[in-house]
């Protein structure tokens, strides 16, 4: 560090950050995750009333037409981030 100072100077602490992991979902994709969390899970043909947050996870793993993986906690984030909120289930 000391050698590196001495050649550039101040610039050397710079962390020269990468951005960080590319996206795994686009726009349209978190839109759908949404509109599917908001849709009654009987219109979709599911067993039960309300979604949970494990339920809409596996949904959206599932769907033939658009697989969209996606983390429980990354999907909690997203329906906060949309003003979905958290009922008995969701």
């Amino acid at each position: 560090m000391i050698h590196r100072f001495n050649e550039i100077g101040l610039a050397c602490l710079d962390p020269r950050w990468a951005g960080g992991r590319p996206r795994l979902l686009s726009a349209d994709d978190e839109d759908f995750a949404v509109q599917t969390a908001i849709t009654r899970p009987t219109k979709l043909g599911q067993p039960f009333a309300r979604w949970s947050i494990r339920e809409l996870d596996a949904y959206l793993r599932k769907v033939h037409d658009r697989v969209i993986r996606i983390g429980r906690g990354a999907l909690r984030c997203l329906l906060a981030r949309r003003g979905i909120k958290r009922r008995a289930s969701l």
